[in-house]
């Protein structure tokens, strides 16, 4: 095609005046129409890992979004921030904050040295958990173990070479608080069944329901209505979850 074939059909379409017709109560245009959108440009959602990060730039850059901003929490290890409806009916996330959770694995059986180990450094040292280590410190330095379940209490029998065998009452249920949501708000304790196997194994099974995470996200919430209660109070901050 020539350019001057080129502008003339570009120049007919221009030229074209579009018509409108109603038939039957419905709009009818004769040609198609379409809206040139003026641009727009976004945040990038950025990503942190504490909750005091998403504070911080919620407080510093606030006032660049659609106020309110809500604070969804999505979850015990999750929580986004999204602003508020554009004449488009759009919004922009622009802060995100993820927990690395609990990287002890439940249900698992480990052995002695990786069990203690593993309560120690990733469980808050609260009273319970004190009596579980000084139960597992009269099992330590044994060849076998033969345990005894009863649905209630699990009695269990060390043997330690030639030495007497020694048996110990070892409770079922413990309450303890794994590190298992953002470390800025307190961890929700719960009841955890506590297992010896004949392999020298020990391990935790979540006896709870899972009702925990119903209170690390009130913890969450709590903790973003005490940081920000200015920017709550006065209404561009909103906690939902």
């Amino acid at each position: 095609m020539s350019n001057e074939s080129f502008v003339k059909d570009l120049k007919a379409i221009f030229d074209e005046n579009p018509q409108i017709h109603e038939i039957n109560g419905k709009t009818y245009s004769s040609v198609p129409l379409s809206v040139v959108e003026e641009r727009r440009f976004s945040a990038d959602n950025m990503r942190f890992n504490s909750l005091k990060a998403l504070v911080t730039m919620i407080k510093a850059e606030s006032t660049n979004f659609h106020l309110p901003l809500y604070i969804n929490v999505k979850s015990h290890t999750e929580v986004t921030v999204f602003d508020s409806l554009d004449d488009r009916m759009e919004r922009q996330i622009p802060f995100t904050a993820v927990s690395d959770g609990c990287p002890f694995e439940f249900g698992r059986g480990y052995d002695y040295e990786a069990f203690v180990i593993a309560l120690r450094s990733l469980f808050v040292q609260n009273p319970d958990l004190q009596r579980l280590l000084e139960l597992l410190s009269k099992l330590s330095n044994i060849n076998s173990v033969e345990s005894e379940d009863d649905g209630i209490t699990q009695r269990v029998t060390a043997s330690t070479g030639t030495s007497l065998n020694k048996t110990v009452q070892a409770s079922p249920i413990w309450t303890l608080s794994p590190f298992r949501t953002f470390r800025e708000v307190q961890q929700p304790a719960s009841d955890f069944l506590f297992r010896i196997s004949n392999g020298n194994r020990f391990a935790l099974y979540e006896a709870d329901g899972g009702a925990w995470k119903i209170a690390a996200r009130q913890r969450i919430i709590d903790y973003f209505e005490f940081e920000l209660a200015d920017e709550i109070k006065k209404g561009n901050i909103i906690v939902v979850g």
